[in-house]
C-alpha cells in the first residue's frame, strides 16, 4: 500500500488500466421512509423524516427508466448533433441532454490597440446579479467598447458593466499596458472570466503590465499564484485611482461564462501545465468537493469504490495550485462532481476520459464548451442527482446523488472495472447526513418563533 498525501491528494495503490481510452438505481432502504401524516399546514405531523420520504417517493415517481435508457444508447452513438465525443448518462432531459452533445459556436478573438487611454477602478453597484462601473476609456471619456463583462442572462447577452458618468482621470501612467479586465472573487468564474483574456499575453510572452480590475478589494491567492505560474505582471486597481495608459492594447474575450469557449482560451492554462507535466502524478484522479463548500453527500461511496480500483483522491481545498495543476496535467481518467474544481480539466494534457458527476438536473454549459475546445478527451456527464429538498442556502445547500447510479454508471462507461457492491449502509447513512444538514442550515437562517429576523 502507497500513499501519495501532499496537499491533499491521497491514493490507494495504482493498478494500472488496459481501458483508457475506449470505454462503454436502486431504490433506497425502504425501511428508512414512512408514508408520511400530513398536518394542516402541509408539514408532516410525524417526523421530517417523514416528510422527506414522502419527497423521494413523489420525485422517484416522476423518473423515465425508457428515457433513461434510450438517451443513453443515443449519446454512444453520437447522435443529437456534435460532439460525438461527449457522452450523456442518467436520468436526464432530452434537452439537457441535447444542450451537453451540442456545439457551441465561439468567434475568433482579436486584438486592438488604444491611445491616450485611463482605466478606472472598479465601482460595484450590486453583487446580485453582479452591477458595476467600470472597462476601459478613451481620452475623450467614452468607454471602449469589449472592456465590458458580458454573460448570458434569460436566453440573450447582458453587460454587466456601465460607463462611469465621470471620470477623475490620476494615479500612474504606463507607456504600454494589456486590459486584462476583471479579478472576480470566485476559482471558477476567475478561471473563465479573468483569465478570458490571457491568450494574447501567452501567445506572444508578453512581459508588461497588464492592468486588471477587482470585484472584491480581497486579491485571492490562488490569482497572485496563477499570475506567477504564467509569468504575468499584474497591475491591480484595487485602491480610488486608476492608471493612465499611453498605449493600451485589448485583446477580446477568448472565452464567456455559460457560453462559448475558443481554443485560444487555452493557450495560458496548457503553458502552466506545460512545466507541470514533467512531473509525477496517478494517472486515475477522484476530484473531492473538499471542505467549505456544499457537500454532495453520496460523494463519498462513489469515492470508495473508486480508490478500491486505484484512484488517488485529490482535495482541492487542502491541494495548492500547482499541486492541482500537476495532477490534472498527468491524469488520464478524471472523476469528479461539477465544480469549481473541476475547471481544472483546462490543464490536462494526458486525460483520456474524463467524467462530470452532475449534482443537480442541469449544469453549466461551461464544461462541455472546455471538452469543445479542447477536443482530446472523451467526457461523461452522468446525472443521478437526487436532492429531494429545495436548495434554500445558496452555495452551501447540501446536494444528495444517487451513489449506486453514479458506479453503475461509471462501470458501464469503463471507469471501474467491476460493478461495486454497496453497503446498504452507506446508503442509509448519506441520506441521513443530508438530510441532517440541510436541517441545520435551514434552522439556522429561520428565526425563532415570536422573533424578527
Amino acid at each position: 500500500m502507497t500513499e501519495w498525501t501532499r496537499g491533499g491528494l491521497e491514493s490507494a495503490a495504482p493498478r494500472p488500466s488496459s481501458r483508457l481510452r475506449h470505454g462503454r438505481r436502486s431504490s433506497p432502504p425502504q425501511a428508512l421512509f414512512r408514508a408520511p401524516r400530513h398536518s394542516g399546514a402541509g408539514w408532516p405531523a410525524r417526523s421530517f423524516t417523514d416528510w422527506v420520504g414522502h419527497m423521494w417517493s413523489s420525485s422517484r415517481a416522476l423518473m423515465r427508466p425508457r428515457l433513461l435508457s434510450r438517451l443513453t444508447r443515443q449519446s454512444r452513438a453520437g447522435k443529437g448533433g456534435g460532439g460525438s465525443g461527449r457522452h450523456v448518462l442518467g436520468t436526464v432531459t432530452e434537452r439537457e441532454a441535447a444542450l451537453i452533445r451540442q456545439d457551441v459556436p465561439a468567434p475568433d478573438p482579436g486584438v486592438a490597440v488604444y491611445e491616450n487611454c485611463f482605466v478606472p477602478p472598479a465601482r460595484i453597484d450590486a453583487m446580485a446579479p453582479l452591477t458595476m462601473a467600470a472597462g476601459a476609456y478613451r481620452a475623450d471619456g467614452t468607454m471602449i467598447a469589449g472592456t465590458g463583462l458580458q454573460r448570458p442572462h434569460g436566453g440573450a447577452i447582458r453587460e454587466t458593466v456601465l460607463s462611469y458618468d465621470e471620470l477623475q482621470v490620476n494615479g500612474e501612467e504606463y507607456a504600454e499596458a494589456v486590459y486584462g479586465g476583471y479579478i472576480l472573487p470566485h476559482f471558477g468564474h476567475f478561471m473563465i472570466e479573468s483569465a478570458a483574456r490571457l491568450w494574447w499575453v501567452a501567445r506572444n510572452r508578453y512581459q508588461g503590465p497588464v492592468i486588471f480590475q477587482t470585484v472584491l478589494p480581497k486579491f485571492p491567492d490562488y490569482a497572485q499564484r496563477f499570475f506567477s505560474l504564467l509569468g504575468v505582471s499584474p497591475v491591480v486597481l484595487d485602491g480610488a485611482e486608476g492608471v493612465r495608459v499611453r498605449s493600451l492594447i485589448v485583446p477580446d474575450a477568448a472565452a464567456m461564462e455559460r457560453g462559448g469557449v475558443h481554443r485560444s482560451f487555452l493557450l495560458p492554462f496548457q503553458q502552466i501545465a506545460e512545466a507541470s507535466a514533467q512531473k509525477t502524478g496517478p494517472e486515475r484522479l477522484f476530484v473531492s468537493r473538499g471542505r467549505g463548500v456544499g457537500v454532495v453527500f453520496g460523494e463519498a461511496t462513489v469515492q470508495k469504490a473508486l480508490r478500491k480500483e486505484g484512484f488517488a483522491v485529490l482535495d482541492p481545498t487542502r491541494a495548492t495550485l500547482p499541486e492541482q495543476i500537476a495532477a490534472f496535467a498527468n491524469a488520464r481518467e478524471i472523476v469528479g462532481c461539477t465544480g469549481s474544481a473541476m475547471h481544472n480539466v483546462l490543464y490536462s494534457r494526458q486525460a483520456a476520459r474524463v467524467a462530470f458527476l452532475c449534482r443537480s438536473g442541469s449544469i453549466a454549459p461551461t464544461f462541455p464548451a472546455i471538452d469543445q475546445a479542447l477536443e482530446s478527451y472523451e467526457s461523461f456527464y452522468i446525472y443521478a442527482a437526487l436532492n429531494p429538498l429545495p436548495t434554500t442556502s445558496g452555495l452551501m445547500s447540501p446536494r444528495l446523488i444517487d451513489s449506486e447510479a453514479c458506479c453503475r454508471h461509471l462501470f458501464e462507461a469503463g471507469f471501474l472495472s467491476r460493478l461495486p457492491k454497496i453497503d446498504p449502509r452507506d446508503l442509509v447513512e448519506e441520506r441521513d447526513l443530508y438530510m441532517r444538514e440541510w436541517r441545520r442550515l435551514h434552522d439556522a437562517k429561520t428565526p425563532p418563533k415570536g422573533r424578527a429576523p
